[in-house]
């Protein structure tokens, strides 16, 4: 299970790859979705995730929107540190994600599946950004080549 110990450190991690000035090495990218793969010292295993950056100036916001291949779990991870996450695709059901610990919110189970799915059919991703300061703001994403990326998490996380 994830404790708010685990949640705080991936956030902060995950915050530092995406925020960091210098870009990390992608193996991938097709629109505006990306995979990057790390080899996880601890579990001593490979984990593999899709992601989306998205920059906002008005509001400003910085937010990273992750599809962990291995656990199968979403991640929003922003600055400022986000205090709600929630997920449309194409203007249908919300997905509202939970557990919002330090720099990051998380969605998994069965909810988070539904989302990849309806992302897999889907055109446009909504993501609906509140931060802990209280700043908020909205995003359209498109989610051409979130498909293509995935299966190639799926292959690189596999090997």
């Amino acid at each position: 299970m994830f404790t708010t110990w685990k949640l705080g450190t991936i956030g902060v991690v995950l915050a530092t790859g995406i925020f960091s000035a210098q870009a990390p090495v992608r193996q991938a990218t097709e629109g505006e979705w990306f995979v990057e793969c790390a080899f996880d010292r601890l579990a001593n295993k490979r984990d593999c995730e899709v992601a989306v950056e998205v920059k906002s100036t008005d509001p400003a916001f910085h937010m990273g929107f992750i599809y962990r291949v291995g656990s199968g779990i979403f991640l929003a991870v922003g600055l400022p540190a986000p205090a709600r996450i929630v997920a449309r695709v194409d203007g249908g059901e919300a997905y509202e994600f939970g557990m919002c610990t330090g720099q990051a919110c998380l969605l998994r189970g069965r909810i988070a599946s539904q989302l990849r799915e309806r992302m897999h059919q889907g055109e446009i991703l909504r993501l609906e950004f509140r931060g802990a300061d209280r700043v908020g703001g909205v995003a359209d994403v498109s989610l051409s080549g979130f498909n293509k990326m995935h299966i190639e998490a799926l292959d690189r996380f596999s090997r």
